[in-house]
């Protein structure tokens, strides 16, 4: 939605001289309601390089009717600084009718100074049409405009604290990840595990870059400096993307020592139960050859 500036004039012309003498028209165009206004932005704010429009209207509160050739908006910032009214002819205005004229488009220069600038309205005018020809202009307005990083840095301060968010999620989860995993017994789940200490110290360490870098950019924010806060919003979300880089790659290394350690559980429970199962035949074979040998020596006793 393009921003919209809504200027209503009233344009005065009076005619007061005696008969026989030559005839003149005093003329004044007073504005009376100025409201400037951009979307989602407090008015009369824009951003550099932000489009706005002027609608104009005008009213005749003269004594006869006059005819609008030119109106044109003038903006103290740098070129192109003067921007026309579309008229296809000459738009006539009779005594007591407000009339809309339209809508002056201007763009904002990305280079305009930021803080209060100023405008006027200049208008060319026949009383009566075809007669003769009036200039007439408003007094200076102004306009806030604000810096370009500040929008910027609204969008990226959204999306930098979310991926901060997400940074210390995912750090925390691969640090308990590692502390409830305890002491491997198996070499290789040892190995993995020690690769995941070293990435969580890796995503600690971009996480607590991240941490600074967002601290520094609300700073600058606060203090107007956009373009510095639109840089650290974008070094808080490089860091926190590798943050939770490093972390996902710690918790993969954790569930691969996981997947060692226990194939190694189970392997050693096989292990012991073939044990168990080696010893346990020699054994009740022992133990029947005793029962058996006992019954022969109870029957021969008999």
């Amino acid at each position: 939605m393009r921003p919209c500036v809504k200027m209503v004039f009233f344009l005065f012309l009076i005619s007061v001289l005696a008969a026989n003498t030559p005839l003149c028209f005093a003329q004044s165009i007073e504005p009376t309601v100025i409201s400037l206004s951009a979307s989602g932005l407090p008015s009369m704010e824009y951003f550099q390089g932000d489009i706005g429009s002027v609608e104009v209207w005008i009213r005749n509160n003269g004594s006869t009717q006059v005819g609008i050739t030119l109106v044109s908006a003038h903006f103290n910032w740098t070129e192109p600084n003067v921007s026309n009214l579309t008229l296809s002819s000459m738009v006539n205005i009779d005594v007591g009718v407000e009339l809309y004229l339209g809508k002056i488009n201007f763009t904002v220069p990305a280079d305009a100074t930021v803080g209060y600038n100023s405008y006027y309205l200049y208008i060319e005018f026949d009383s009566p049409p075809g007669g003769e020809k009036y200039t007439w202009q408003t007094s200076d307005y102004q306009v806030w405009v604000e810096d370009q990083y500040r929008r910027l840095c609204d969008d990226l301060a959204v999306t930098a604290s979310s991926k901060l968010a997400n940074a210390r999620q995912n750090v925390t989860s691969a640090q308990s990840a590692i502390q409830s995993f305890g002491s491997p017994q198996n070499q290789e789940a040892n190995s993995f595990l020690s690769q995941a200490q070293g990435k969580l110290e890796e995503a600690q360490t971009y996480l607590s870059q991240a941490e600074k870098a967002y601290s520094n950019a609300s700073e600058h924010y606060t203090s107007r400096a956009f373009q510095d806060a639109y840089t650290g919003f974008q070094e808080c979300a490089n860091a926190s993307d590798n943050a939770s880089a490093s972390a996902a790659e710690a918790s993969s290394l954790i569930a691969q020592a996981q997947q060692k350690e226990t194939a190694y559980q189970q392997q050693k429970q096989a292990q012991q139960a073939q044990q168990v199962i080696n010893y346990a035949i020699p054994i009740t074979l022992a133990i029947v050859a005793f029962v058996v040998i006992i019954l022969l020596v109870k029957r021969r006793h008999v």
